[in-house]
């Protein structure tokens, strides 16, 4: 675990009447999975114990404001709490809608605005815009002082807003994008660039991103590397069709595919969670320098052109979790600096793991891979890149420290016919199973087929006749997924 449970999520502090209201616990740390209950509550709230997601509608009439206490438990029984008070209020509300008028329009549920560039310049910090469902087009901005919650109408089909080959800029911390579909961004898409902390992207479609430039690290949500960023939420998205200069856009077709769904330099204490990726000219997500205490849980990342997910360091990172994800593409740790305290558990890979040469800095330490099913049929499971000396000579500190106890890698399923296990290039020791595991590596882990019911289907749950059943370290099943009939 990277440390004791936390909720790091915050909760408006005001409901519009008879409109729902949307919150859901965002916890890191403990022991996934956790359960979510109310401990006090006025009638009419409700919470999914799976996911802590409040359900609720504001009365249209109440003594305000409304208090709240929610609870999270994790695997192990440990627990964290939180109080939130809401006042059920119109203040503070506005409103755009496709049949609206920037003109004669005062941004009320009777009287909306039509254009959500016009809506963003309107209100004070804190506030909220609804969008009504419709299409829009046009780019649009946050401005200081003004709205800084953007929401789809509850019970409205999702508002699909075509930004014109434009980007957005969130401008203060608690900047929060829930409910939209928006694509046609350009290079980044949300660029979040000066110390931008309790930032929130929940239930968004966000597609079709081009990178008109030779510009790095193209992005749907980027992160500058300038500044530090924490409790940051990205939940319950889907993110795809990222071009990286391949798209043809301004007769550039030269990809170099260094992107991601998100890009986060400097990000900490950070959940990554319930969102899919696919078709990003780069890995799926990057958590590209100096991440502390992230967490990527219970995400699809499938079908990217760099591997599922990328844990870059390139200076420092630590206490990072990577738990039960669906993962069709590999995982990479460490580009160069140091990286330790990684906790790689109950995830089901279609691919492989590869460490890359920071491994081997003397910073660099506890790495653990357990719980996992990996299926990778045509190369090395684990993967250990060496590096060179300056005069030119080899450098086998990475593969000695992944050799090491300080990397612990067991109870995992390895669904791989290939002939070694580890091994990969610039002269690593290729090794079969039984030599890894002479290493002490996956002392109980299983080298058997993973039996998972559909692959072409995207059923990705192990039959009740795989190995992995109740296999485990902690008795459950290994993998993200339980197994079924």
């Amino acid at each position: 675990m990277i440390g004791p449970i936390e909720i790091i999520s915050w909760a408006p502090a005001k409901a519009y009447p008879g409109i729902a209201y949307g919150y859901r616990l965002g916890v890191i740390g403990g022991k996934a999975p956790y359960t979510y209950t109310l401990v006090s509550a006025p009638t009419g709230v409700t919470i999914s114990a799976v996911t802590g997601e409040l359900s609720w509608t504001a009365p249209n009439s109440t003594t305000s404001p409304v208090s709240i206490q929610l609870k999270a438990t994790d695997a192990l029984g440990m627990s964290a709490e939180q109080t939130i008070n809401v006042a059920v209020t119109s203040v503070g509300f506005y409103f755009v809608s496709t049949t609206g008028n920037d003109n004669t329009g005062n941004g009320s549920f009777a009287s909306p605005w039509k254009t959500i560039a016009h809506a963003l310049k309107q209100g004070a910090e804190g506030d909220t815009l609804y969008v009504r469902g419709g299409n829009y087009t046009g780019g649009f901005d946050f401005v200081s002082d003004k709205i800084t919650r953007i929401i789809g109408y509850p019970g409205d089909t999702k508002p699909a807003i075509d930004l014109n080959h434009s980007n957005i800029n969130p401008r203060v911390s608690r900047t929060w994008v829930e409910g939209l579909e928006l694509f046609n961004f350009s290079g980044h898409g949300f660029h979040v660039d000066g110390s931008q902390s309790d930032l929130v992207f929940r239930r968004n479609h966000m597609h079709h991103l081009y990178d008109p430039t030779e510009s790095e690290n193209p992005s749907f949500i980027f992160f500058a590397d300038n500044d530090y960023y924490d409790r940051i939420i990205i939940q319950d998205n889907i993110f795809h069709d990222l071009f990286d200069r391949g798209s043809g856009l301004h007769g550039d077709y030269t990809a170099n595919y260094h992107g991601g769904a998100s890009v986060m330099y400097n990000v900490r204490n950070a959940l990554v969670e319930n969102n899919e990726a696919w078709a990003i000219d780069g890995p799926c997500f990057k958590d590209k320098d100096n991440g502390q205490r992230n967490t990527f849980r219970s995400n699809y990342f499938h079908d990217c052109a760099s591997g599922a997910l990328h844990l870059s360091s390139q200076y420092g990172q630590d206490h990072i979790e990577v738990s039960w994800n669906v993962m069709k593409g590999g995982v990479s740790v460490g580009q160069m600096g140091w990286i330790s305290d990684i906790d790689i558990r109950h995830n089901t890979i279609l691919g492989g793991l590869d460490f890359g040469c920071v491994v081997g800095d003397p910073l660099s330490t506890n790495f653990i891979v357990r719980d996992n099913i990996f299926m990778l049929d045509d190369y090395f499971t684990y993967a250990s890149v060496n590096c060179k000396f300056e005069d030119g000579s080899l450098d086998l500190s990475s593969q000695n420290k992944t050799l090491s106890s300080e990397s612990r890698f067991d109870y995992n399923l390895l669904d791989t016919s290939f002939a070694d296990i580890f091994g990969y290039g610039w002269y690593a020791t290729n090794m079969d199973w039984d030599t890894w595991r002479s290493y002490n590596k996956d002392t109980n882990s299983i080298k058997a087929p993973a039996q998972l019911h559909n692959l072409e289907l995207k059923d990705y749950h192990p039959k009740m006749t795989s190995p992995a059943c109740g296999a485990a370290s902690d008795g459950l099943d290994i993998g993200a997924l339980s197994c079924v009939p």
